[in-house]
């Protein structure tokens, strides 16, 4: 598997939409996850996002 830092763009945001829909599922179960909306997915994984990224550069 490739470095993140190796990743395009695409690569990269597909990785961490699967990581993060993966963790979700395993802490909250399928069913939750199945019962969220595309967009509500969308949303969970993007707010994630914009928190790693305030935490990043708060370091």
């Amino acid at each position: 598997m490739k470095g993140i830092e190796d990743m395009s763009h695409e690569e990269f945001t597909n990785w961490f939409f699967g990581t993060v829909k993966e963790l979700y599922i395993k802490h909250f179960g399928q069913d939750d996850w199945d019962g969220l909306s595309p967009h509500q997915q969308h949303e969970l994984i993007m707010s994630l996002a914009k928190d790693l990224l305030y935490a990043k550069t708060r370091r």
